[in-house]
């Protein structure tokens, strides 16, 4: 029996995949830092000021089956979602570094957008952050790289105690069946994450692990905020354009 998996969701270079953005039409910056700024300074040291820091949000994880034919479930997405405020956000989960930002608010949400719901019910649900990013020199550089689309894909460090079996209902480690295969009257086998023990960090990825992951503007942040939305959207949709989901001839490669 495993007693605990500790997992990153990203992948090796050469995946290929369609990003998904999901830049907001803003309001007023000033409006949602006086909303957030109770949340925010409970996890400070400190007393701080609405010019100190700049809100930015993350669609972390979600119940799509992923890259690695896993997926989380509605359970453990609820866990990761009260977990994760307070967590760093980090770069490429490296974890000799210090944060980037602080996460500060989560929610599991249920995406009714086009796209989605041409989805299984159960690929739905994802989980929704909102993060800090301090006005220093090399904060200002990270949100200029978030709002132009460049730090766009994000992934999630955690652990969790359960990780069972589509085929035989057993842990994935000490079953026979592989990830990805497809076995006679059972179907495509995954497994699924449950139990989530902690939450360790979410981090920006040059390619995540899970479909449909991505930073976006929350509504009422940032000056430029609906330009740089509407950069960030194109450059989404161009590459949807171009890429394509995992190709058959992939995915032993995927699976090694």
């Amino acid at each position: 029996m495993i007693n605990g998996i500790g997992v990153c969701t990203r992948l090796l270079p050469g995946d290929p995949r369609g990003p998904f953005n999901m830049g907001m039409t803003p309001d007023h910056e000033r409006g949602l830092k006086e909303k957030d700024l109770p949340r925010i300074q409970a996890l400070a040291a400190r007393d701080v000021s609405p010019e100190e820091f700049t809100i930015r949000g993350s669609l972390v994880c979600n119940s799509r089956r992923d890259f690695y034919y896993s997926r989380f479930t509605k359970d453990a997405l609820d866990e990761v979602a009260e977990m994760l405020p307070g967590a760093p956000k980090m770069g490429a989960h490296q974890y000799g570094t210090l944060p980037m930002g602080l996460t500060y608010d989560a929610r599991v949400i249920k995406r009714t957008d086009d796209a989605a719901m041409r989805w299984p019910e159960r690929d739905r649900w994802a989980v929704e952050s909102k993060y800090i990013i301090p006005n220093t020199d090399f904060g200002r550089d990270t949100v200029t790289n978030i709002d132009l689309g460049i730090f766009r894909e994000v992934s999630l460090g955690w652990r969790c105690a359960g990780a069972d079996c589509s085929t035989c209902g057993d842990h994935i480690y000490s079953c026979p069946h592989i990830p990805g295969d497809i076995y006679r009257g059972k179907g495509l086998t995954e497994f699924q994450f449950s139990g989530i023990t902690n939450v360790l960090e979410d981090s920006f990825v040059f390619r995540g692990g899970q479909k449909g992951t991505s930073t976006f503007i929350p509504e009422g942040a940032g000056e430029r905020a609906e330009t740089l939305a509407a950069v960030a959207g194109a450059a989404s949709r161009l590459s949807r354009m171009v890429a394509g989901d995992v190709a058959w001839d992939s995915l032993s490669q995927l699976k090694s």
